[in-house]
């Protein structure tokens, strides 16, 4: 398989542009602080489950023949870790990177 990375370079107006609106919106975190903590009161709205998976997906952009817009997201990897609320169960976080991105995920996520 062909190394992608180094010719989807993004247009110069596409950085501009990127770079412009990172600098314009504020992070979570500028707009609550650290030390922010999300407390709610109707804890009968709650769904308590034994596991969760967290998963990240991690893409590159392929530009489309516009060169000012994205055309595509190409899957390249994946992380996934599940949480026990059991003590004594740890799992180990499992990295993925590859072919079949999807179809290994769904594997690791059953």
């Amino acid at each position: 398989m062909p190394l992608l990375f180094p010719l989807l370079q993004p247009s110069t107006r596409s950085r501009q542009t990127h770079s412009r609106l990172l600098h314009t919106h504020t992070t979570d975190r500028d707009l609550w602080g650290e030390d922010a903590v999300l407390h709610y009161k109707t804890t009968q709205k709650e769904f308590p489950f034994p596991y969760v998976l967290y998963v990240d997906f991690k893409t590159f952009i392929i530009p489309s023949v516009d060169k000012d817009s994205v055309s595509e997201h190409i899957t390249s990897g994946f992380c996934c870790l599940k949480v026990s609320k059991f003590d004594g169960e740890i799992f180990e976080l499992h990295v993925y990177s590859g072919p079949d991105v999807s179809q290994s995920a769904e594997k690791r996520c059953r």
